[in-house]
């Protein structure tokens, strides 16, 4: 692993990625009254691109997402941590992942681990719990609650003949990391490759109360290290269409500290994961018809050993192989004043291991889509229908079948006037969504829930964005109002371990909440000044309640794990090529299980960053060195509970940039 981590520091770097408008093009209607600025700066979703995901100097995706308002980030550990997120409410699971414009599923365990999602080669982030229509948002992506969309340097064309890139990092626990990647691009094709790798021994100091006595200890058994591959080739048929195919490797090694419960040190279980991932995809514009359609296989290899496992070997040692296979085709057709748009996707899922009573589930599961949207004078209205059948079985004898159809409709105003300074969007918007318990949580060993039911959520959600100024400063105002009710929430808690949870439903989820997010820049053609000052400012209430029986004594308490309060304020000051930026985050408390009693309280916490970067030109040449310190107050906190989190630690990054 460090030989692999040392060649990786040595391949040289790439250009900052330019901002794309494809899927801003794709997501917005043809509005000739109005200026660029505007339109962009009242979109429905929100946006991180490169220049804030540098300055953030994150650890992964896992931390990015933080930022976004309604997301609510469960993290388990420091670097390589598991790391998921609830949105508004609504779990991890309804969550799609989509890198480049494929899916990132994990049947077996429901969730993507945010903490393996590394931010080195991200030119946008993009969220949305609209209804999209950008041509590269997957028919799986469409129907789940919400989708991260996520674009990376490698997986698309340059205007520039030769680009590269890479860094190299180094941080507190022992931390190193590299990357480099390459890209090649021609009129009619591209390529490139890219590799990464990171390490760490984790070990890091933290302090718990443990009755009135104050305990000092240090993390152990909480290794990392994992490293990956990445290529790309894309082939343009003619002007309006193109191929892509490429393939991606990573392994991963991690160790699995234990609940910080009466803490000792003697916590030794490993887990090691192998992913391969194969995908291929064609795009086609003929008149004003568009279309896609694209393939994926994936195969996860999971292997858990304990070595002091008190059974008759002396140790345990479980293996979980996942394959999955997805074939998909989404076409879009516009008119002047109607658009239309049509999907089938299909997925088959198998997961085989060495535990007998998991059994070997075979899950084939078909969705169908249609999408209309018509556009009038003033408003534009969406119609949008789903439907998904699911056929699963196990050779233990027990079959599923499921059947769900999710409706959704939206209305919102049609930007039209350029006339004065204020613009404003509205958006109101009603759909269900609908995810299915894993592998895991319905066979995973004592802890699968066979009699778990699938989640449904019925979402209605207002959405005001403004901009009320456009002249010397920048001044976006985005706000969002929403009623969520879930039935049958799947929720998971972690017992002995990141391997061993706890699964249940709660019948009947109520949730009500809102976000506001304040972005401000001055001036706003920061291209003519020396200096220029950015700020942006979020906060979100999400008031999530068991509300399915008013006898039982978790009535009307928060859902565990969801913070009441949320929030973050940014500021960064630049002066030519260097900059210094503060990043704040809050987070109320909340509790570890669905009974709201002092002793399930896990408290909140404020979190400060600071980062200081300089970029130096050199022709066609870019570098910029950049230092971190993170938890700068040193605060001892944990996202959940007996999970302690690092305190004050550092990291240091060079980039080089070539095109």
């Amino acid at each position: 692993m460090r030989l692999f981590l040392s060649i990786t520091m040595l391949i040289p770097l790439v250009s900052f990625g330019q901002e794309d408008s494809l899927a801003l093009r794709n997501d917005t209607l043809d509005i000739k009254q109005i200026t660029v600025v505007s339109e962009w700066r009242l979109r429905t979703y929100e946006i991180i691109k490169e220049e804030q995901i540098r300055e953030l100097q994150p650890n992964d995706v896992g931390e990015l997402v933080q930022k976004i308002p309604g997301f609510s980030l469960r993290s388990y550990g420091g670097l390589g941590g598991l790391k998921t997120a609830t949105v508004r409410g609504l779990g991890a699971g309804f969550n799609a992942i989509v890198v480049d414009g494929f899916s990132l599923p994990n049947v077996q365990t429901g969730q993507v681990n945010l903490g393996q999602l590394k931010a080195d080669n991200i030119v946008r982030l993009s969220f949305s719990g609209d209804e999209s229509w950008n041509i590269y948002a997957p028919v799986g992506a469409i129907v789940q609650g919400n989708s991260l969309m996520i674009k990376t340097f490698e997986g698309e064309h340059s205007q520039e003949s030769v680009s590269a890139r890479a860094n190299v990092g180094m941080g507190s626990f022992g931390r190193y990391e590299g990357f480099g990647a390459i890209k090649v691009s021609r009129k009619r094709w591209y390529a490139s490759i890219s590799a990464d790798g990171r390490l760490a021994d984790g070990e890091y100091p933290f302090k718990f109360q443990n009755g009135q006595t104050l305990i000092s200890e240090t993390r152990t058994n909480n290794q990392y290290s994992d490293g990956g591959m990445r290529g790309n080739l894309g082939i343009r048929t003619n002007k309006s269409g193109h191929f892509r195919l490429g393939y991606a490797r990573q392994g991963i090694e991690q160790a699995l500290p234990g609940a910080m419960i009466l803490y000792n040190s003697t916590s030794d279980e490993l887990l090691e994961t192998r992913l391969n991932r194969a995908f291929v995809d064609g795009y086609m514009s003929i008149r004003r018809w568009k279309t896609r359609i694209y393939g994926l296989h994936q195969s996860r290899n999971v292997l858990y050993t304990d070595p002091t496992y008190l059974n008759q070997q002396g140790f345990l040692q479980q293996q979980y192989v996942t394959r999955m296979s997805e074939l998909g085709g989404v076409t879009i057709r516009t008119l002047q004043k109607w658009w239309f748009s049509a999907g089938v996707q299909g997925r088959t899922t198998k997961l085989s291991g060495s535990e007998d009573q998991l059994g070997t589930p075979i899950r084939k599961h078909g969705i169908v889509l249609a999408r209309l949207r018509f556009v009038g004078r003033i408003w534009q209205y969406g119609v949008k229908a789903s439907g998904q059948y699911i056929n699963e079985w196990n050779t233990n004898d027990s079959k599923r079948d499921y059947l769900a159809f999710n409706p959704e409709v939206s209305i919102r105003n049609k930007i039209n006037s350029a006339t004065g300074s204020r613009h404003w969007r509205h958006v109101l918007l009603y759909k269900r969504s609908f995810r299915l318990p894993s592998f895991n949580e319905l066979y995973f060993g004592t802890i699968g829930n066979t009699n778990l039911r699938p989640e449904r959520a019925d979402q209605l959600r207002y959405q005001l964005s403004v901009v009320p100024v456009e002249r010397k400063l920048d001044l976006d105002i985005r706000t969002s109002m929403y009623a969520n009710l879930v039935s049958d929430k799947i929720v998971a808690i972690p017992t002995q371990n990141l391997f061993v949870w706890s699964i249940q439903n709660i019948d009947r989820v109520g949730i009500l909440g809102g976000d506001a997010e304040v972005f401000f820049e001055y001036p706003s053609n920061r291209h003519t000044r020396k200096w220029w000052f950015k700020a942006n400012a979020n906060y979100s209430f999400q008031y999530a309640v068991d509300i399915t029986d008013a006898e039982e004594p978790t009535y009307g308490h928060q859902v565990a794990y969801i913070p009441q309060h949320s929030g973050n304020a940014d500021f960064s000051l630049h002066h030519d090529k260097v900059g210094l930026r503060l990043s704040n985050m809050f987070v109320s408390h909340r509790y570890a299980l669905n009974e709201n009693t002092s002793f399930n309280l896990v408290k909140g916490f404020h979190l400060m960053d600071a980062t200081v970067f300089g970029t130096f030109k050199l022709k066609s040449m870019k570098l910029t060195l950049r230092a971190t310190v993170k938890n700068i107050l040193n605060t001892q906190y944990a996202y959940i509970r007996s999970y302690p989190m690092p305190g004050r630690n550092f990291l240091i990054s060079l980039q080089y940039a070539f095109h």
